[in-house]
């Protein structure tokens, strides 16, 4: 298992006999658990030898966006992340996210928020208003971002960048906004534009595609609101 912890970072486990019927750590190997665990060290492996689930944050596992949601969210972080490496405020965030996933009435704003306060403590996140080429503050609509740029660019220059794609200016405005924010907003109205646009912008920050962010993106009408 890959399991991030506060006190020793992201790390691989080994759960022996995790999938074995019966077994005491076959609840607590599932995916996107939350628990307390105890390791011991072999001579090239950690082995866990007790563990104690917390929460196994079940509204987020009965509902089929959520749960793409938070595997999403674990996604960028277990590519982002290096290993043992501790990081309380990585910590601390996606224990944020995956909790207010699985407790929040609007998922949507939850897993955006996640994702941008990642590229904030990354020192990746953008002044979404202001062009990479003029450096002028614009809210044209639409308006157009490039992830290879590293933010909006102006109309005129879109056609420089081959990766650069349309998004409302509402969504860009949403995105300053909320990285200020200390919790999710309860409501974001360009909620599938702005997961959107940090799906990209983590691809080419990872070098990588998410598949997981892929799919939850396939799943939300382009029309919807949160």
């Amino acid at each position: 298992m890959t399991l991030l912890t506060r006190d020793l970072g992201k790390l691989d486990v080994i759960a022996k006999g995790a999938r074995k019927g019966g077994s005491r750590l076959a609840g607590v190997s599932e995916p996107l658990m939350i628990a307390k665990m105890t390791f011991a060290a072999g001579k090239h492996r950690r082995y866990v030898t007790q563990a104690q689930p917390v929460t196994s944050l079940p509204n987020l596992r009965s509902d089929y966006d959520r749960l793409m949601a938070g595997l999403a969210l674990c996604e960028i972080v277990s590519y982002a992340l290096p290993y043992e490496a501790p990081d309380e405020p990585h910590y601390d965030l996606i224990l944020h996210g995956l909790v207010g996933l699985d407790a929040s009435e609007r998922w949507m704003p939850v897993l955006a928020w996640a994702e941008l306060m990642l590229l904030v403590i990354e020192g990746r996140a953008p002044d979404w208003l202001e062009c990479q080429h003029s450096g002028g503050r614009e809210t044209e609509n639409p308006s157009y971002v490039s992830p290879h740029a590293g933010g909006r660019i102006a109309a005129d220059q879109a056609m420089l960048w081959r990766d650069s794609f349309q998004v409302s200016a509402e969504a860009l405005i949403a995105l300053n906004r909320m990285k200020d924010l200390d919790a999710p907003p309860s409501n974001l109205k360009p909620a599938r534009d702005c997961l959107n646009v940090l799906h990209h912008f983590w691809q080419e920050i990872l070098e990588r595609q998410l598949k997981a962010g892929k799919a939850l993106l396939n799943t939300i009408p382009n029309q919807s609101h949160s």
